[in-house]
């Protein structure tokens, strides 16, 4: 799947339109995912972008090392079992949303992964540097002290401000792909996690933009997406990044062809902890996934929502 996108400099907008794509290569890491279960384990969604193609699928983990994808398309029919910690196959409950035991959120993977939230070192009470560094994980620290960029984002007629490292293994722009934004700013100028967190905070504090949506968020966005009037333009903050960092190129990416128009006007309902995922997909986008059942139960057409980022950890019992 190609997307635009556009290059805003101090002189104005190019008229140049580049052509860019989301490479989709991915492998289970040995280092952070893979645990052993007697049920296959769902470890991710996953977006596939090709040359004119898009496929959503659910990354498994079967237990030996080797994975799995099911494609969420067409109709479907999944069953889930229990909800196991993504590091140390635990059993936890269904409700929680990140996958992870209490025991391991103090573990020293999961402190790293802290870091992305918080700040290099922050989550060990110790400064981390470019010499020194608490984790004592080389290619965590590695990662931490690598490009990054920032990226002001919109989902309907909301923006937020994000950060994303620029090695990700499944493209540099994924993160993008992740959120199933409409269009975003990227602003690629730094060096480091900790630079570009301060500059996220600075950021959102002097445009008063947020740093997430919820999903509760997205699902209203959509709901309300036809009837927006007038869909806040990105480029008014185009113009106040370069204030900011006159010395910089702005990238505007334009996903919105992406993702296509919902196509129904059911009415639609958020499924939490779900046991099963069932019916025929009519809609998807980032880690939203719109479900209508084959057969209404109920005299009131509705379509259902799943939130991709919980079914994390899940058994697959069933697919059919």
């Amino acid at each position: 799947m190609f997307f635009n996108f556009h290059c805003y400099t101090s002189l104005g907008v190019s008229k140049v339109i580049i052509k860019g794509k989301i490479s989709n290569n991915r492998v289970l890491s040995s280092r952070e995912e893979i645990c052993v279960s007697d049920s296959p384990i769902i470890r991710r969604y996953l977006w596939k972008l090709g040359v004119g193609s898009k496929s959503l699928q659910l990354l498994v983990d079967q237990g030996d090392g080797l994975s799995y994808t099911i494609p969420l398309d067409g109709t479907l029919f999944l069953e889930f079992g229990l909800k196991r910690c993504s590091y140390c196959d635990e059993i936890i409950p269904r409700a929680t949303r990140d996958a992870i035991c209490d025991l391991c959120r103090d573990s020293l993977i999961y402190k790293c992964q802290r870091c992305i939230f918080e700040g290099p070192g922050k989550p060990f009470d110790v400064k981390c540097t470019l010499e020194s560094y608490p984790c004592q994980l080389a290619w965590k620290h590695a990662r931490c002290y690598s490009d990054h960029y920032l990226y002001l984002g919109r989902f309907g007629n909301k923006i937020k401000v994000g950060i994303s490292n620029c090695r990700r293994s499944e493209g540099k722009y994924y993160r993008l792909i992740e959120q199933g934004l409409d269009e975003a700013l990227v602003l690629s100028k730094f060096s480091s996690l900790e630079n570009v967190l301060a500059a996220e905070a600075m950021i959102a504090d002097q445009l008063h933009l947020t740093t997430f949506l919820t999903f509760a968020d997205k699902i209203q966005l959509l709901t309300n997406y036809e009837k927006t009037s007038e869909i806040v333009s990105l480029y008014d903050y185009a113009e106040q990044l370069l204030e900011l960092y006159p010395d910089c190129k702005i990238t505007n990416i334009d996903l919105l062809d992406t993702w296509g128009q919902i196509g129904t006007n059911r009415k639609i309902k958020t499924v939490s902890f779900p046991n099963t995922l069932a019916g025929e997909v009519v809609y998807s986008r980032g880690n939203i996934v719109l479900v209508q059942p084959v057969e209404q139960q109920t005299s009131e057409e509705v379509v259902y929502a799943y939130n991709l980022s919980h079914l994390k950890g899940l058994e697959v019992l069933t697919t059919d």
